[in-house]
């Protein structure tokens, strides 16, 4: 079962918001840190978390399918790679 990840400490939350303004300046829009939700192009996505596998991922939450372009795989995977590497840091 997935469920929506929700990062402890304030270090990696302000982490969270530094990389996103540095990686994508206006493309991205970060929503909110808890849980991770970030909007393009008027479509919103959110982090979602399998236990089991111990892996984040990312999902459309709400938005016009019409408005998704082709470069948001490629931000969701950035996105994902860079979660998943901050929520097994200590």
């Amino acid at each position: 079962m997935s469920e929506y990840y929700f990062f402890n400490g304030v270090k990696k939350i302000f982490e969270i918001e530094k990389w996103f303004k540095r990686s994508f300046h206006e493309i991205v829009y970060l929503e909110h840190t808890a849980p991770v939700t970030f909007t393009i192009d008027r479509v919103t996505y959110a982090v979602r978390y399998i236990e089991e596998e111990n892996l984040i991922y990312t999902i459309k939450l709400y938005g016009n399918d019409e408005d998704i372009k082709s470069y948001h795989k490629a931000i969701r995977k950035r996105v994902e790679k860079f979660l998943n590497i901050l929520k097994d840091m200590g």
